[in-house]
């Protein structure tokens, strides 16, 4: 029969809080993610978010387009970010993320209306995010048939009623059949590069401070940049091996077609992998232990996750979270892998997507000079 002291008990109970009490950082932990967590997840995000990014081609620009384009930003599901005239404009925005919609209103719109014509309304999203826009376009359906109904009465009460007076038809771009694979496969193999990068890197600087291996190579010859590259370069090739494993998978198992070559997915992904790289050194360097480290790491992974899109539409997020999901490298790369896969990006496509990886890895670069220095003086 075990034999347990309750005296040996609260001493360890008491031992534990004293430690977490004398932790002004675990405490920030336990406080601000608990909090941020709650806050994004109850309130600041839905799965069915408003404020859609849509771009309007009015080729009628009648009094019942005006109306209706009127009903859609009262509906509060969409933001009319762009008016234009011009087709292949508008597509353009909608592969580059600058819209989630394109609505297209055809030439002699009203003629056709008020002569029972039924004439059609063509409704353009970007797919590649199913989840976020399924409850956006039920909205633009009720739309259609509240508006123009009201609008066909007293003396256009002779255009047939029995029916909806406009269709609708629906193109689902970058992701026709609506699978929700192609929406997440680019955000898994984002995520297994983060999350593995950092803590390997991490890991590996930690034990090397614990041992003292770290310090006897700040007092040798070598520099401290020549530390950072040497050991960036190791796991910049561990990197690859993992991408040369992960990509052929989901290639063969969810049969992500790559519209935009795998070489430039390679290529695309380099500035990312360093960032994760150098992050995972930087937080490692900087903390007193590795259990510390472990916990920059995983804020980071956090709000990573949390902010970047992956878990939970971007759209769905408030101002303040689309702008702190901004500053993260995983945000972008998940654009680039989603255009690269499924919206057969180029590199003219891809550069306004890297820039901000690009910031964001030169200034791991000076961190990391500064550390560094500081741990070999």
């Amino acid at each position: 029969m075990i034999n347990l002291s309750r005296i040996r008990i609260a001493a360890i109970y008491n031992k534990e809080w004293k430690k977490i009490l004398r932790d002004p950082f675990t405490i920030f932990i336990i406080i601000f993610l608990s909090v941020i967590q709650v806050i994004m997840f109850g309130y600041g995000i839905t799965v069915y978010p408003k404020h859609l990014r849509t771009a309007i081609v009015d080729y009628d620009e009648s009094l019942f387009t005006h109306k209706f384009i009127y009903a859609l930003e009262n509906s509060e599901y969409f933001d009319i970010k762009y008016r234009v005239k011009d087709a292949v404009l508008a597509k353009d925005l909608l592969k580059n993320n600058d819209v989630s919609y394109v609505i297209t209103i055809p030439v002699n719109f009203t003629q056709d209306l008020v002569r029972n014509r039924k004439p059609n309304i063509l409704v353009e999203l970007d797919a590649s995010a199913p989840s976020a826009l399924g409850n956006a376009y039920s909205v633009i359906q009720s739309l259609v048939q509240s508006v123009f109904t009201r609008e066909l009465q007293g003396t256009l009460h002779y255009v047939d009623q029995g029916v909806p007076p406009v269709g609708l038809y629906l193109h689902a771009k970058y992701n026709e059949s609506l699978l929700s694979v192609y929406s997440l496969a680019p955000g898994v193999i984002c995520a297994t590069l983060l999350v593995l990068l950092t803590l390997l890197t991490s890991i590996a600087v930690s034990e090397e401070k614990i041992s003292g291996t770290l310090e006897t190579l700040f007092k040798s010859p070598v520099k401290p940049l020549e530390i950072i590259f040497g050991k960036a370069l190791c796991y910049f090739l561990i990197a690859y091996i993992i991408l040369a494993m992960v990509l052929p998978l989901v290639v063969i198992l969810f049969h992500l077609p790559f519209y935009g070559g795998i070489l430039n997915y390679l290529l695309a992904a380099i500035p990312f992998v360093l960032c994760n790289i150098l992050f995972g050194m930087a937080m490692s360097a900087g903390a007193k232990n590795q259990i510390e480290a472990q916990q920059y790491i995983g804020i980071y992974t956090v709000f990573s996750f949390l902010f970047s899109g992956f878990i939970l539409p971007f759209d769905g997020m408030p101002t303040w979270a689309k702008a702190l999901g901004d500053l993260l490298p995983m945000t972008h790369f998940i654009r680039i892998s989603s255009g690269i896969i499924l919206k057969n990006y180029n590199w003219n496509d891809i550069w306004p997507n890297e820039i901000p990886i690009l910031m964001f890895l030169l200034a791991m670069i000076f961190l990391m000079g500064i550390l560094f220095r500081r741990e070999s003086n």
